[in-house]
């Protein structure tokens, strides 16, 4: 019988010793599992802060798009009015040239004119 006990005792230690390894295993393995659900969180975090960051620069690059665009328009809308300008100031320029001329000439016919009659009054004191 005491053979038999032993043999029993010695068969529980070594179970004993069996399920103490498992657990420990076990133990060892849930640690890993939780350290790698940790570490996947924290990916998935970066993650969402990561897409947040693209769509909130993709908004300002749409903006900046939209933004260049409008000074373009309201570039070539100052293109247009300095053209206009410069070709209004020509016109003005043209047509000053075109009066003054003539202001010159009439200013000329007018002397001649005064002239002329201040020979016909100086004649006619004369006689």
């Amino acid at each position: 019988a005491q053979t038999q006990n032993a043999s029993l005792t010695g068969k529980h230690e070594v179970h004993q010793v069996d399920a103490d390894a498992t657990r420990e295993r076990l133990e060892t393995e849930m640690a890993h599992r939780v350290t790698a659900q940790t570490e996947a969180q924290t990916v998935m975090t970066a993650d969402h802060i990561l897409q947040d960051k693209i769509k909130q620069l993709s908004a300002e690059l749409e903006v900046s798009a939209s933004q260049k665009n409008d000074l373009q328009v309201e570039l070539a809308g100052l293109k247009e009015r300095l053209n206009s300008a410069e070709h209004s100031a020509e016109l003005n320029g043209q047509i000053t040239s075109a009066a003054s001329s003539q202001l010159s000439q009439q200013l000329s016919q007018a002397t001649e004119a005064v002239a002329g009659r201040e020979a016909e009054l100086e004649s006619a004191k004369s006689e």
